[in-house]
């Protein structure tokens, strides 16, 4: 019982001042309450705030000074976009969208592009990994799937930033239309996390989407993992678009 009351007050300490740094208690660059202050607020061990602290700082709510304590970190504001659809928020916010292209290639597809894109094993498709920016800060990771067939004139933009951001602007602003969009919150890997640059312990926000052109036939899939910390999605039923 009391190995499970540690594990619930370290998360309250946490929470505590989380609080206090979103309530602009405790401004950026501004010193946390100490160990010594919590454990007499708390009434807990030290090994308890210990924990606290180390949640803070990998949650990335706190960076620690040697000797001095730790320090509420500068929070990145929080992107709101309407569901997805990254390029358009950006515009509509007066700022240009920023995609750095990560890697590509040309490749069987897999199970999943298979039954979403209607393809065979005899097809292949063009996998494009891009990181989406809002400032200097990388928010979105996205892998795009395109079918050869279908878009044989993307091969000659991935060499090419700016060329290949406007494709892909292009792409998905013309005549496509979501067929479906699956959204779940999940832990990143590794590999997520560095691209990101995000602790391993915030979360992600993984959507699936499809595409079609207007007779129905899937054109493309889309998985984006945007970082927990910093996306905002809404959904507007009076305004729906595609």
């Amino acid at each position: 019982m009391r190995h499970q009351e540690h594990i619930q007050d370290h998360l309250k300490i946490a929470e505590y001042i989380i609080q206090q740094i979103k309530n602009n208690e405790i401004l950026p660059g501004q010193k946390v309450p100490s160990q010594h202050q919590l454990v007499e607020r708390f009434r807990v061990d030290r090994n308890v705030v210990r924990r606290a602290l180390t949640r803070l700082e990998n949650l990335g709510w706190v960076v620690p000074v040697q000797g001095k304590g730790c320090y509420a970190n500068k929070r990145p504001p929080v992107v709101t976009s309407v569901l997805t659809r990254f390029e358009d928020t950006r515009f509509l916010n007066g700022d240009q969208p920023v995609t750095h292209l990560v890697e590509w290639c040309l490749d069987e597809p897999t199970t999943a592009e298979r039954e979403n894109l209607k393809l065979t094993m005899q097809d292949k498709v063009y996998r494009v990994e891009t990181l989406r920016f809002s400032g200097t800060a990388p928010l979105n990771l996205a892998t795009a799937s395109y079918p050869e067939k279908n878009f044989p004139e993307i091969e000659t933009y991935l060499s090419d930033s700016p060329s290949f951001s406007n494709l892909l602007f292009d792409l998905h602003k013309t005549n496509l239309s979501r067929k479906f969009t699956i959204i779940e919150a999940r832990m990143p890997t590794e590999r997520e996390a560095e691209l990101l640059e995000i602790s391993q312990e915030i979360p992600i926000v993984q959507s699936i989407s499809v595409r079609g052109h207007p007779d129905g036939t899937p054109a493309t899939m889309v998985i984006g993992r945007a970082r927990g910390d910093r996306c905002q999605y809404v959904i507007d039923f009076e305004n729906t678009e595609n």
